[in-house]
């Protein structure tokens, strides 16, 4: 009981995303939870995750990033610019900007951001890898798995079929290993030009069925920066919509400068 009470009195009792208008929605991202991140391609869903991730690995969580599209050297590169805030064809040009992307670099080295990149990895690969990092590191703060329709299914289920078991799979991955499991996850076309909604998940209903919390990251222009953050589902607390600022140049999702607006940014977990 006093455990509950406990909870009950901490709205705030996940693991901060490194956004402060974020985690006042959602609460943070709790353990043993397990959260989709989806939006249509090349809005930005890998780059949302990679700042995530960032920002949680930059005050010392240990972090897992399973990158099944994209190589380990392209999201260390998209981590690092995005870091030193200078776009890459900059750094190309300008030995001032090259410096300070590779002070990042030497900043970064110390993170505990494992990136695999392993290409078509099963769940079960997943689990196995967390646990070898979890018994290595002794805690696993974060999981994150890009992308949910890329990895390793069951040949003798349907595409439907094999994704909601891979979503129950990972939320039984997330419980067993107490920390939030975040798997990014392709939208249908339905949702392409128009507000998107839960249900426009990719590839099964199970999908939304099976996880605590859905993210969808929506442009109603793909050529604009302003992008919102749609918490869709929150099984524990709020839902509701985050404005960003879309840097494409160094791929960062910031939040914009907000006036006269008092918000308590509470106590997270680490």
């Amino acid at each position: 009981m006093p455990t509950v009470i406990n909870r009950l009195g901490d709205t705030t009792r996940g693991i901060s995303t490194g956004f402060h208008m974020l985690d006042y929605i959602c609460g943070g991202f709790g353990k043993g939870h397990l959260i989709i991140i989806a939006a249509r391609p090349a809005i930005g869903k890998t780059s949302f995750a990679c700042n995530i991730a960032a920002n949680m690995a930059r005050v010392g969580l240990v972090v897992p990033f399973f990158s099944i599209e994209m190589s380990k050297e392209e999201i260390t590169e998209r981590v690092m610019l995005s870091e030193a805030q200078v776009d890459k064809y900059a750094a190309m040009q300008s030995t001032k900007a090259m410096q300070s992307v590779m002070d990042v670099g030497d900043k970064i080295k110390d993170w505990k951001l494992f990136v695999d990149d392993r290409g078509s990895l099963s769940v079960g690969q997943v689990v196995s890898t967390a646990y070898k990092i979890k018994q290595l590191e002794r805690k696993l703060d974060c999981v994150f798995i890009d992308y949910l329709q890329l990895m390793q299914m069951d040949k003798n289920e349907n595409r439907n079929q094999a994704v909601g078991a891979m979503t129950r799979q990972l939320k039984q991955m997330a419980k067993e290993i107490k920390c939030p499991v975040v798997v990014l996850s392709q939208l249908n076309r339905a949702a392409d030009g128009r507000r998107p909604a839960v249900s426009d998940l990719r590839d099964s209903g199970e999908i939304e069925q099976n996880a605590d919390m859905v993210i969808l990251l929506h442009r109603e222009n793909p050529e604009d920066t302003q992008t919102l953050a749609i918490v869709g589902k929150n099984r524990h607390g709020k839902t509701g919509d985050i404005d960003f600022v879309w840097h494409p140049e160094y791929t960062r999702f910031m939040e914009p400068v907000m006036k006269n607006v008092n918000v308590p940014k509470g106590t997270f977990d680490r």
